[in-house]
């Protein structure tokens, strides 16, 4: 039914009676991260076809084919995993306990406050800690970007934070990279 509608009479409720149908008469339902990538495939060959055909359309198509392929959002919330603060409190501490640097837990106090990728925590300079703003400026995600002009983002930071930061930004110059991970090599036999 779904394949021999026409594009000019698509609607989003004749795109949702098809994504109904593909879970009837299923042994094991489908997952909604299933449903979302065959939503997504579903969406670009109809906005293809869209494009193809735009002027013998009407002008509600896009939107009809925006509105019936949207994702389902038990699958966005199934992946998010949320940690409760204290939680998160003892994961930071165990990391600073482990290492004595405290280069690990200063990577994973970052990636814990800022949330960001650890793509993105790696290309932190010690400029980017603005102790007086309290906040960093996060270098954009490079998820699907060229690597040019990508702005900091500015993610505000709590006391604490910057607190246990503090050795890693003190004395040092603003465009070094602001966690480091001294990798010792001997030298001599008694020279590292």
């Amino acid at each position: 039914t779904f394949a021999r509608t026409r594009l000019a009479k698509l609607t989003a409720r004749s795109i949702d009676g098809w994504r109904t149908r593909l879970e009837a008469g299923r042994e094991k339902p489908l997952s909604p991260a299933t449903i979302n990538r065959l939503l997504n495939d579903v969406r670009a060959a109809l906005n293809a076809a869209a494009l193809v055909k735009r002027r013998e359309l009407p002008g509600h198509v896009p939107l009809e084919i925006k509105v019936g392929t949207r994702a389902i959002s038990d699958a966005t919330e199934a992946r998010r995993q949320v940690l409760a603060d204290a939680d998160v409190r003892r994961i930071v501490d165990k990391a600073f306990e482990l290492d004595t640097d405290g280069d690990l837990g200063r990577l994973v106090l970052i990636l814990a406050a800022t949330g960001a990728r650890f793509s993105q925590v790696i290309r932190l300079t010690v400029a980017d800690v603005q102790v007086e703003a309290q906040r960093i400026m996060m270098p954009a995600s490079s998820k699907g970007r060229s690597v040019k002009a990508r702005p900091r983002i500015a993610v505000p930071v709590g006391e604490d934070v910057l607190a246990r930061l503090a050795p890693a930004i003190n004395g040092r110059q603003g465009r070094e990279p602001l966690l480091e991970r001294w990798r010792h090599k001997q030298v001599t036999p008694t020279e590292w």
